[in-house]
């Protein structure tokens, strides 16, 4: 019996791992590439409806924060803390506490708190105040329009 020769480039008949020839394509990365080619050919608007549309989610109205609070809103599938520290001034934040995975569960003066080991982070810059976490919050940016917050993530 005689061996045919063929030849393949992810072939795993001989052993050899599957090594993909080009890069993971996200649907951000779409979105950004095909925003990126609008824009140089000359429909910038287009282009930045496509890039905005990526990323931009209403969160709520700005009626739903409280001066001095936080709100906690869904916003494309996820869990997104919104606070206002001063009077028109909104942030938002992953509201997963850093020591240990949980999830914020409330305020106290002007921090959020983590009631599973009672870490403590600022609302106005989600910097660790207290407990045992000694990393910040991941921050969202936030917009404010007509009346709405906005999240891009």
């Amino acid at each position: 019996m005689t061996d045919t020769a063929h030849a393949c480039s992810n072939c795993s008949q001989h052993g050899e791992a599957e090594r993909p020839n080009r890069a993971d394509l996200t649907r951000r990365k779409a979105l950004a590439a095909f925003g990126a080619f609008l824009g140089s050919i000359g429909l910038a608007t287009a282009s930045e409806a496509a890039n905005a549309a990526a990323k931009t989610y209403v969160a709520c109205k700005t009626s739903k924060v409280p001066v001095k609070g936080a709100y906690l809103a869904k916003v494309g599938g996820r869990s997104i803390l919104i606070t206002q520290p001063k009077k028109g001034v909104f942030r938002a934040f992953d509201p997963t506490c850093t020591h240990a995975g949980c999830q914020l569960s409330g305020m106290s003066g002007t921090n959020l708190v983590c009631n599973c080991h009672g870490a403590t982070f600022s609302s106005d810059s989600g910097a660790p105040t207290g407990g045992p976490a000694n990393v910040g919050l991941a921050k969202i940016k936030v917009a404010v329009a007509a009346g709405s917050v906005r999240v891009t993530f």
